[in-house]
């Protein structure tokens, strides 16, 4: 924003402010949906479905909006409350934390849930590894 203001003057520098809002907030909207949905999922594979309480199972009404109203009051309000730089340390350090258990709760499913990966050999042979496509998204690791 300061670059935009510098070269372009103050309203180029409130559009890019504008858009910095838009693309963090569907990010923010991206991952509440991806922890709410995966969530339940995860709980389900490793303790049984028998055995995770339906307010907290995969059924959307009911699951899926109480991992989501927990993740937004225990992860995504603490983050954004901080306003001095020498708070970013710890947020910084809770996205780190938040990431890594992301990253293994998919590794985690990919090697367990049969149903979602039925052959593990046959789909690391298959998968594309970062290949662009026209569109200059890169496709990832199955």
């Amino acid at each position: 924003e300061d670059f935009a203001e510098h070269s372009w003057g103050i309203k180029m520098a409130k559009f890019a402010g504008l858009c910095n809002i838009s693309t963090l907030l569907g990010g923010v909207i991206s991952y509440i949906v991806f922890i709410k949905s995966l969530t339940p999922v995860f709980l389900e594979t490793v303790f049984g479905k028998d055995n995770v309480p339906e307010a907290i199972g995969t059924d959307q009404w009911k699951g899926q909006i109480v991992w989501g109203t927990v993740f937004l009051l225990v992860w995504m309000i603490p983050l954004s409350l901080p306003r001095k730089i020498g708070s970013l340390e710890y947020a910084s350090s809770l996205c780190t934390v938040s990431a890594i258990y992301l990253i293994l709760c998919l590794i985690f499913l990919f090697f367990t849930d049969r149903s979602l990966v039925p052959d593990i050999g046959e789909s690391i042979k298959k998968a594309d590894y970062f290949v662009v496509s026209v569109t200059g998204l890169a496709g990832s690791v199955p």
